[in-house]
């Protein structure tokens, strides 16, 4: 009596984890990239922590967050038991972690207010 949604949570519950993770460790360690962020729906140079703002150092570490949970995922569910295919688990969270990661630059470069404090 296997439920018939609990491979579509479980796809949930992976790609919301790995954009998580994928948007923390973009923005957390992207900013020390050397180069200039570009704003995602321009290809503009911004100044490092502008929202939407975007480096091929941050895009990298959200590949590795979506990787993580993928592979950390796959690990839990071979534990477990169940049968898995190790390397769809991990390309699912990559992907999972750079498409939301740039879905929330893109929101955060159109809809997202900034202040600024004098």
């Amino acid at each position: 009596s296997k439920s018939p949604h609990a491979s579509s949570l479980a796809c949930a519950l992976i790609a919301h984890h790995a954009t998580s993770l994928a948007d923390t460790l973009a923005s957390e360690l992207g900013i020390l990239s050397k180069s200039h962020p570009v704003l995602i729906i321009s290809g503009k140079k911004v100044p490092p922590g502008t929202n939407g703002g975007v480096t091929l150092m941050g895009t990298g570490y959200s590949a590795l967050g979506g990787l993580i949970i993928g592979l950390g995922a796959a690990i839990l569910d071979t534990i477990s038991g169940l049968h898995v295919q190790p390397f769809a688990y991990v390309m699912f969270g990559t992907m999972c972690g750079i498409l939301g990661s740039f879905l929330d630059s893109i929101l955060g470069a159109t809809l997202q207010v900034t202040y600024f404090d004098k």
